[in-house]
């Protein structure tokens, strides 16, 4: 009998480089500041060392749900296989903070790490942001924002990116009547924007006019997610701008796949492939497997 497919992609994946050994790991939970005095809850996952790479994180939720706590799991397993700080962001949810509180929390957080970063054993020169579904249109803006106010970012990590608002396409029509899990629809009220234009970049990041200078990008897409064909638009686009992108389409995996690594092979997969991603981008130096 040979070797079963999944046993012999690990060992290839070990070969060719992989997450680093665990290790022990510092959990604090503190509060950014933002520049306009506010402060945004956050919790920061130290795995160990001196000046290391770090990402913020957006966790989902359609910006009306989700939590610190909710993206507990997978902040810990991205900072303990990646071997990086990782900044777990409790931005302010709709209805009650429509738009643009939560931009207003992502940037604010990302400011306040880069002037933290010597506090918080951060290389300055190597921090990222990075989230899934809301959090990726999140992390998608504060890039572009970033680039705009002069603040240097190493890298961004967008999971099933909604990155378009106000845009039609054929994954939304085909998998958005929630059989798939998520339901996508431009019926009834938007709690998010509650009247603002979603044609607006600071909510539908897809719709900016200029992607050249942003930095390195790994864009994950699932096959049967309505979000699909945006991320994916936004990759080429970036592409197009001159930006390295890293684009994956996970075959047969829906919207909120990337939290299942515990029952979905295709989740562990995606956490093995940010970690690598995430380690070329942010580490100095590859890091040792075993």
């Amino acid at each position: 009998m040979p070797i079963h497919p999944q046993a012999k992609a690990f060992i290839d994946r070990m070969q060719g480089g992989g997450p680093r050994p665990r290790g022990p790991m510092t959990v604090t939970d503190m509060q950014a500041v933002r520049p306009d005095g506010g402060t945004v809850p956050v919790r920061a996952y130290h795995p160990g060392g001196e000046s290391l790479g770090a990402m913020l994180y957006f966790h989902g939720g359609g910006f009306t749900a989700g939590s610190i706590d909710a993206g507990d799991m997978r902040c810990r397993v991205l900072a303990d296989w990646a071997g990086i700080v990782v900044v777990n962001v409790g931005y302010r949810l709709a209805p009650a903070n429509p738009f643009p509180a939560a931009v207003d929390d992502a940037y604010g957080a990302t400011k306040w790490v880069h002037d933290q970063a010597a506090t918080l054993g951060v290389d300055p020169t190597r921090v990222a942001v990075g989230g899934d579904s809301a959090g990726g249109n999140l992390a998608a803006v504060v890039t572009h924002l970033a680039k705009q106010r002069g603040l240097p970012l190493a890298f961004q990590y967008l999971v099933y990116p909604g990155v378009d608002r106000a845009g039609d396409t054929p994954s939304k029509r085909e998998f958005g009547d929630g059989r798939y899990g998520l339901k996508v629809s431009n019926e009834g009220p938007d709690h998010y924007l509650q009247g603002h234009d979603p044609n607006d970049p600071l909510a539908s990041p897809l719709r900016n006019t200029d992607f050249r200078g942003l930095p390195p990008t790994f864009v994950a897409t699932s096959e049967f997610d309505p979000l699909r064909d945006e991320g994916e638009l936004y990759a080429e686009k970036l592409r197009a701008a001159g930006v390295p992108v890293q684009h994956k389409r996970y075959e047969g995996m829906t919207h909120f796949f990337a939290s299942a690594f515990r029952d979905i092979d295709g989740a562990v997969m995606l956490s093995l492939d940010s970690a690598r991603a995430l380690q070329a981008a942010l580490s100095p130096a590859p890091v040792a497997v075993g």
